[in-house]
């Protein structure tokens, strides 16, 4: 089983998912090849909540790892009772590996189950010299080569292989052979909708130019899966942990808020014989459905206090989708917790407030000015109710629930803050 987090990437700068350039050949061809979820969404729009409920199939509220706590969630161990993915694979004898670039997605929080954890430490120095010789403070490169030399050493057992970078996190600072695709200024803006500033449109183009980077860079790890005759019987899932927003909405960056360029992200399955080829699905999904659709597609028992629920109907050849899930996902951001409906999404924020918005197939979220309707108004509701009876589960099994964060943030961690943006 490889999955595959491509940290900060927004959906829509896929060719798969409409962006007009063909700048990434070798993810829209996993697409064409599996099965793709339109739909989405990230549980926080910041990388170690988001992270955590990506490898633990819980919200927030179970994991711990609350945004609402930003930063000082960064290494703090999940709850022993929640049990992440590659605990529930190396029980079940899988061998497993995570490569990823540090910072966020921190061993401290995240390291259990995994037989080698290497976080590439570099990103948090690169910040100035980055800006000074033309090279990326993300190291895709160097991380997919660790992926496919242990792929390569365990081609012979049952794996899950765990690959995360932020190649296409700010900064942004392509290579120089891609200069060139961020000089094309490929930023499709919709009528009616805010322009983009002189210094976001230029930060967006190079990001572009980044995203295309990063898919080149990602050949040789689906390429060894072929050289070793593994394509066919491995399960592969790309997915991100959040997007970006450069200014459409007058919002820059991520974590702060549930706009669309933020929560929105790809999720992309691939498994001969077990998901369906050339499909794509329309009803809304969360990342949070990844583990328990892994678990159910392996074979293996979803834990009761898991939150996501089974994509693995939807990933069935002939599946008819309605385009309507029923669903309220819940996505974090720094001052406010998200709810996220199939047509209207509700943020209440750290002050009490609430403000509502409508949702549109192509992600338009104009402010609703009207009071909430019945559908929202209970979304913080059901949250809480789902969040109390994941805890019973987890009580159930002589757990306790998840411990209080200290507020404190170590040097070392300052550092990696800075580097990526969070901190001035």
């Amino acid at each position: 089983m490889l999955l595959v987090s491509l940290d900060t990437l927004r959906a829509d700068r896929l060719g798969a998912y409409g962006y007009p350039l063909r700048i990434t050949p070798v993810l829209d061809g996993l697409a064409r090849e599996g099965t793709l979820f339109e739909q989405a969404i990230s549980q926080a729009s910041w990388t170690a909540p988001s992270h955590a409920t990506m490898l633990t199939g819980t919200y927030p509220c179970l994991h711990g790892l609350s945004l609402l706590k930003h930063p000082t969630v960064v290494g703090h161990p999940l709850p022993v009772g929640v049990r992440p993915l590659a605990e529930i694979l190396a029980d079940a004898g899988y061998s497993s590996a995570a490569f990823t670039e540090d910072a966020f997605v921190d061993p401290g929080s995240f390291h259990r189950g995994f037989d080698l954890f290497v976080a590439d430490s570099r990103v948090e120095q690169a910040g100035d010299a980055a800006m000074l010789d033309s090279t990326t403070p993300g190291f895709v490169e160097q991380t997919v080569d660790g992926a496919v030399r242990w792929l390569r050493a365990h081609a012979g057992q049952r794996f899950f292989l765990f690959v995360h970078t932020y190649q296409v996190h700010k900064p942004f600072v392509p290579p120089a052979a891609y200069e060139a695709i961020a000089a094309m200024r490929p930023l499709p803006v919709r009528p009616g909708a805010p322009r983009h500033s002189p210094g976001a449109e230029e930060d967006a183009a190079k990001y572009t130019a980044e995203v295309a980077y990063t898919d080149a860079s990602l050949a040789p790890l689906f390429d060894a899966l072929h050289e070793l005759g593994l394509a066919d019987e491995t399960l592969v899932v790309v997915t991100s942990d959040h997007g970006q927003s450069f200014g459409e909405k007058g919002v820059l960056g991520h974590g702060t808020s549930s706009l669309e360029e933020q929560i929105r992200v790809p999720l992309v399955w691939r498994a001969p014989e077990r998901v369906a080829a050339g499909q794509r699905i329309a009803s809304m999904v969360g990342v949070v459905d990844i583990v328990p659709t892994v678990l159910d597609l392996l074979g293996l028992p979803i834990p009761a206090w898991v939150q996501g629920v089974s994509l693995r109907p939807m990933l069935q050849p002939g599946y008819r989708d309605s385009g309507v899930s029923n669903r309220v996902l819940p996505a974090e951001a720094f001052w406010l917790m998200g709810m996220r409906g199939d047509t209207w999404k509700v943020e209440r924020l750290v002050t009490g407030a609430y403000r509502s918005m409508h949702v549109t197939a192509h992600g338009d979220e104009p402010l609703v000015r009207r009071p909430m309707a019945a559908a929202t108004s209970g979304a913080f509701a059901r949250y809480d109710e789902d969040c109390a009876k994941a805890r019973a589960h987890l009580g159930a099994g002589g757990e306790a629930p998840p411990a209080p964060v200290a507020d404190a943030v170590d040097p070392e961690r300052e550092r990696k803050l800075r580097a990526l943006g969070y901190l001035q």
